[in-house]
């Protein structure tokens, strides 16, 4: 089971339409834990947060052990240091863990924007399921620091669907 949990409020109609794309991606239950409360204390509202953080410290959501938590918040993530510079940061996820993260655009542009979350959050919770980042650039696990083929549907590829799927029946 997929839960998606988010610590402001959404509409509605976003999302049932994120809950059936998850449902449709990895073929699992998913349903919405509602609101939860912010967990880390004394932060300024327009600062970045240190989503590993945010992301360790979430309240946990009811459900079974082997149920995977999307966790949704409209502030930004503080961006990731590596050897090349740093880079943009709109999800973390724990590498075959039940936690995942996203950072959405404000309310107005969840519409617009809606295909590249649906993959942003495929790819995260692929992560979860111990999937890497592939090299077809129509799937979800593609690098999301790489442009995608803006034309393709927030799926996986046959051969990710395939490894999900096996990752998902253990």
């Amino acid at each position: 089971m997929i839960r998606i949990a988010h610590f402001e409020e959404y509409e509605p109609k976003f999302l049932r339409a994120l809950q059936r794309h998850l449902y449709t991606s990895f073929g699992l239950g998913c349903e919405q834990a509602g609101c939860v409360p912010w967990p880390l204390e004394n932060r300024e509202p327009n600062s970045p947060v240190d989503g590993l953080l945010l992301l360790n410290t979430a309240p946990k959501i009811d459900g079974l052990p082997s149920d995977r938590t999307l966790y949704l918040t409209q502030r930004k993530l503080q961006t990731r240091k590596l050897l090349t510079g740093e880079l943009h940061t709109s999800g973390l996820s724990q590498y075959k863990g039940m936690r995942a993260l996203l950072s959405l655009p404000p309310h107005e542009e969840l519409e617009r924007l809606q295909k590249q979350i649906f993959r942003l959050a495929i790819a995260e919770l692929g992560h979860n399921f111990g999937l890497h980042h592939c090299l077809d650039p129509r799937c979800a696990m593609y690098p999301p620091w790489t442009l995608p083929q803006a034309s393709t549907e927030a799926s996986f590829c046959n051969f990710c669907r395939a490894l999900s799927e096996r990752y998902i029946r253990r």
